[in-house]
């Protein structure tokens, strides 16, 4: 009996470590910031990065107070302003996307920097194929 109850608290402790770990490295290694609107845009919502095993970033934008059927884009940053390098686009869009009737939008992506490399993340209005207007930059 004794050799049971210790087998089981064993079990129960381990369990316990387990958990507080995956715990611990899905917060190291998440990160959700606020979109913030700009220049007077009133574009909202939420960013979410995932650092993926070995190496890379999962990203998902989630934005409102679009206008609908207007094409938008979403560019990850490794400066924490939202500018443009002369190399964001194509290398560094996380997608393309359409707002719904409401007025939302969403796009994910995997990139190849990892998660302490992004530092910001915009939505932009398709309306240029070089200088697409900036609406909202989430930073990190």
């Amino acid at each position: 009996m004794k050799k049971m109850f210790a087998l089981l608290t064993l079990i129960v402790l381990l369990l316990m470590m387990a958990s507080a770990t995956s715990a611990d490295t899905m917060h190291r290694h998440t990160v959700v910031a606020r979109l913030y609107p700009v220049g007077g845009s009133h574009v909202t919502g939420m960013v979410v990065l995932k650092q993926l095993a070995g190496s890379g970033t999962f990203i998902e934008v989630n934005a409102r107070n679009l206008q609908p059927g207007r094409q938008y884009l979403s560019i990850y940053y490794d400066n924490n302003a939202c500018q443009l390098a002369s190399d964001s686009i194509p290398n560094d869009v996380i997608g393309h996307y359409m707002a719904n009737r409401r007025g939302r939008g969403e796009t994910e992506g995997r990139v190849d920097d990892n998660l302490d490399q992004i530092h910001s993340v915009s939505v932009r209005l398709n309306d240029s194929p070089t200088h697409p207007t900036l609406l909202a930059c989430a930073y990190f």
